[in-house]
């Protein structure tokens, strides 16, 4: 549940997903009578309340925005389809200015911001939301330290998402931010 407001979900979220998930990752919706979920994911679009935003990351030109994103979405544990589905939806909302800064919400702040519930605990849990804000120059940051990488085993849950804000990365505390 976020802190804040879902703005879209898919399948339908109406305070919880009732949903099975297969060794194959396979989903299904039990509401829907076990129907099976497009593309094995779950999706929402929320508006996030009160987010801190780290003031460290990494200050990306346009043209190696998929590069550089790839590379960190391999160091916090996503697989190649992950990293591929996390690449397809980004990279072509990243294109309006020729640098990003780019940073990821300590997973502290995820927690506590994006409760999850589960009613079989996952044996390994990932969880990346990533910020991307647009830069019209480029901008001395202060390189983020990278979470260890998760080593996967059993029953794995990936949460991926990211979200893009306006203004600059000095304030380090977003009023609110739409996260898919």
């Amino acid at each position: 549940m976020p802190d804040g407001y879902l703005t879209k979900s898919q399948p339908y979220y109406d305070l919880n997903w009732n949903v099975e998930a297969l060794p194959d990752g396979s989903l299904f919706d039990i509401k829907n009578q076990k129907s099976k979920i497009k593309n094995n994911y779950l999706f929402y679009e929320a508006e996030i309340r009160d987010l801190s935003i780290p003031k460290e990351g990494w200050v990306v030109e346009k043209a190696n925005v998929k590069s550089q994103i790839s590379k960190i979405l391999t160091q916090v544990g996503l697989n190649q389809k992950e990293s591929d589905d996390f690449l397809a939806y980004w990279v072509p909302r990243l294109d309006s200015k020729p640098y990003y800064f780019v940073t990821l919400v300590p997973l502290d702040e995820l927690n506590r911001k994006e409760t999850l519930l589960f009613s079989q605990k996952p044996d390994t849990l990932i969880r990346v939301r990533m910020i991307f804000e647009g830069l019209d120059k480029p901008v001395v940051v202060s390189p983020l330290l990278m979470p260890t990488k998760p080593q996967r085993k059993g029953f794995t849950v990936v949460d991926w998402g990211g979200g893009e804000i306006g203004g600059n990365c000095e304030g380090g505390v977003v009023d609110s931010i739409n996260i898919r």
